[in-house]
């Protein structure tokens, strides 16, 4: 956690704050993959707003803003029309937490996109480009926090797909301060990580080593973490283990964010899925389940993964036929799930009736340079 002196008026906020017996508020929020309105439409994000939708977590992707090479200027009208969306008008504000993600091709021994860069040249590059998105949305616009990279403790988002929790630390406190010199006040977010089972590194064992590098929790304002389970007692006692370690450390000012929690509604067989309408019974039970621990585990934000389905039903890519391609509160078609009205009525707010805009088309085969369902892989 960033050390900062605390002015009188914020101590005196902190009598405030919920104390045991109190609930503490949670802001609901989904993800949208890709970045901005690149896969999003106004009539999307107006209906979150008045779904009771608090946070939107979305890549920013370096790769998206700067694709052609180091020497073409940011392109960023995606963001900025999402960014618009998010703030016009009466409804309440959609707050944006970005990703920082996303390697271009021409970035050297990136084979795919969600390997960071490592060269000395290409480390720069990537904090000029964090500055300068920091420098756009935070200092001289409405983001406040964000992100750095995603699970680096699985083999698919890390170089050579080997996690190194030293390597990440490296790369975090780098980026901390590109972030730090666009704005001085903007939070860093630590990368969410499943705990699961069968990782090769769950969440705890990446972030015990992470906690022991000397200077490490200057880089981080906000622990992240990706709880899937299959019930919500599993799913607390996964934030649990969180927050246990994280007091070992002595940090026990620092909230918890949870960045990704779903279930899918159809595809293959898996733990995650939730046929039909018990993708909303399950969304009711684990997110009430985070909103009764709130206070005790000091959760601020809990983001459904994801706010809409990466494909038809059945796919239209074999390849596409995976649990996370299901887990959207809306289907590819852009039909409102019952997790939806759920979603809404635990957020408060109103969930509409009737489909969201279907234009947009299914990921690209791997043969012609398509992503995957979450947009989060390059084909090599």
């Amino acid at each position: 956690m960033r050390k900062t002196t605390i002015p009188v008026c914020a101590v005196l906020g902190l009598l405030l704050l919920p104390t045991a017996g109190q609930a503490r508020t949670v802001d609901f929020g989904v993800q949208a993959e890709r970045q901005g309105s690149e896969t999003l439409s106004r009539e999307e994000v107006m209906r979150m707003r008045r779904g009771g939708v608090k946070l939107l977590r979305t890549p920013l992707e370096w790769e998206l803003v700067q694709s052609s090479g180091p020497d073409q200027a940011y392109d960023t009208s995606n963001f900025d029309r999402l960014v618009e969306w998010s703030r016009e008008g009466d409804l309440p504000k959609l707050e944006i937490l970005p990703i920082l993600i996303g390697s271009p091709a021409w970035v050297e021994g990136a084979e795919t996109n969600n390997e960071p860069p490592t060269t000395a040249l290409d480390l720069q590059r990537w904090k000029t480009f964090v500055t300068a998105m920091v420098e756009r949305y935070g200092a001289n616009g409405p983001i406040n926090a964000w992100q750095v990279w995603n699970e680096p403790n699985l083999s698919a988002f890390w170089t050579d797909r080997d996690p190194d929790v030293r390597e990440y630390a490296e790369f975090l406190e780098l980026t901390d301060r590109a972030i730090r010199n666009g704005e001085a006040r903007a939070k860093t977010v630590l990368a969410g990580m499943p705990q699961r089972p069968g990782a090769p590194k769950p969440q705890t064992d990446f972030l015990r080593p992470l906690y022991k590098i000397k200077g490490v929790r200057k880089a981080f304002d906000i622990v992240a973490t990706h709880p899937y389970a299959t019930s919500k007692n599993q799913a607390i006692d996964s934030v649990e283990k969180i927050r246990d370690l994280m007091d070992d450390f002595n940090d026990d000012a620092t909230p918890i964010w949870i960045t990704e929690s779903g279930f899918a509604s159809a595809g293959p067989k898996h733990p995650f899925r939730r046929l039909g309408n018990e993708q909303g019974t399950e969304l009711r039970r684990v997110f009430s389940a985070f909103q009764r621990e709130a206070s005790e585990l000091d959760i601020e934000k809990v983001v459904w993964f994801s706010w809409r389905d990466g494909d038809t039903d059945p796919p239209t890519l074999p390849q596409n036929n995976v649990w996370q391609t299901y887990t959207g509160l809306f289907s590819f078609d852009g039909d409102p799930k019952a997790s939806w009205d759920q979603f809404a009525r635990l957020a408060g707010g109103d969930p509409g009736s009737g489909r969201i805009g279907a234009d947009i088309e299914p990921t690209p085969p791997a043969e012609e340079g398509g992503l995957d369902p979450q947009g989060k892989a390059r084909t090599p």
